[in-house]
């Protein structure tokens, strides 16, 4: 049997292109209900939050690299560009 995840009562106003985007949602079984559309979108903003912010922190590392760091990352993407190169993804 699923677990069921807690939920919290909320009560507002959202705008007619939202609330018909969200009920396009349920016609379409894309969603049981609008608050599972609610939470199925919300869900992809927080993720896309976290990719966003995972590019912002990889871009700040290699930012502040040592060049002799720098140069060992590039030849380890380098390597990996070779070994990938060799894997038959067609089985």
């Amino acid at each position: 049997m699923p677990v069921k995840t807690r939920r919290r009562k909320l009560s507002t106003t959202v705008s007619d292109e939202s609330y018909r985007y969200l009920l396009e949602k349920v016609k379409s079984g894309q969603a049981s209900s609008i608050a599972e559309a609610a939470d199925r979108a919300l869900g992809r903003e927080r993720r896309l939050d976290n990719r966003l912010g995972l590019a912002r922190d990889t871009a700040a590392y290699f930012d502040n690299l040592a060049a002799t760091t720098m140069a060992e990352e590039n030849g380890l993407a380098e390597h990996l560009g070779l070994a990938l190169d060799e894997v038959d993804i067609d089985g």
